[in-house]
C-alpha cells in the first residue's frame, strides 16, 4: 500500500524470513518503488551484504521481463532497515513502498562482497527467490557509461527453485 505524503514511515513488522532461515540464513533483497512526487519515480533494487544494502536505481523493477536487459545506476549503500521500510523518506526526498522482496544466493562472487569495495568488482550474479522476481540476475559494469553504471539482465528459463 502506498504511504500517503505526510504520514510517518514504518518498518513492516509482518514480514518474516522463510521457514528454516534461522538454521540456514540466506541474504535478503528488496525492490522499492521510490516516488520523488506523484509523477516521478524509480525502483531501488537492494541486496543485503555485510550489514548494509548494495543499492541500484532502476527505471523498471527486475521482475519486468520487457525492461531487461537495462542500464542501472549504483547508489551508495543503504541502511539494512530499508529491507522492510515503507513511507516518507527524510530530507524531503519523497516516499517509498515495497514492490518485491525475498531471499537470494550469491553466484558471482561466490561469497558476499564487502559493500565498501563493491566498486572494485565488474560482475555480480545472484539467484533471486522473491515474491515477483525469481531466477538468475546478472549485473555487469558498463565502463563506457561511467563507473556507477551496470547492465542488469535476467537469465531466461532459469527458475529460482
Amino acid at each position: 500500500m502506498l504511504a500517503s505524503r505526510g504520514t510517518q514511515g514504518h518498518a513492516d513488522e509482518r514480514y518474516e524470513p522463510p521457514r528454516g532461515a534461522k538454521e540456514n540464513p540466506m541474504p535478503r533483497f528488496v525492490v522499492q518503488k521510490h516516488f520523488q512526487n506523484r509523477e516521478e519515480w524509480h525502483f531501488d533494487f537492494m541486496l543485503e551484504c555485510g550489514g548494509a544494502l548494495i543499492t541500484f536505481s532502476c527505471g523498471a523493477p527486475p521482475d519486468d521481463a520487457n525492461a531487461l536487459p537495462c542500464l542501472v545506476r549504483q547508489l551508495g549503500s543503504h541502511r539494512i532497515e530499508y529491507l522492510s521500510y515503507q513511507g516518507e523518506i527524510s530530507g524531503g526526498r519523497g516516499w517509498c513502498e515495497i514492490h518485491d522482496r525475498g531471499t537470494f544466493e550469491w553466484l558471482e562472487p561466490k561469497a558476499p562482497p564487502d559493500p565498501a569495495h563493491c566498486d572494485l568488482l565488474d560482475r555480480l550474479a545472484v539467484r533471486l527467490s522473491g515474491q515477483k522476481a525469481r531466477g538468475i540476475y546478472r549485473l555487469v559494469r558498463e565502463t563506457t557509461s561511467g563507473t556507477d553504471y551496470w547492465r542488469m539482465s535476467h537469465a531466461p528459463g532459469k527458475s529460482g527453485g
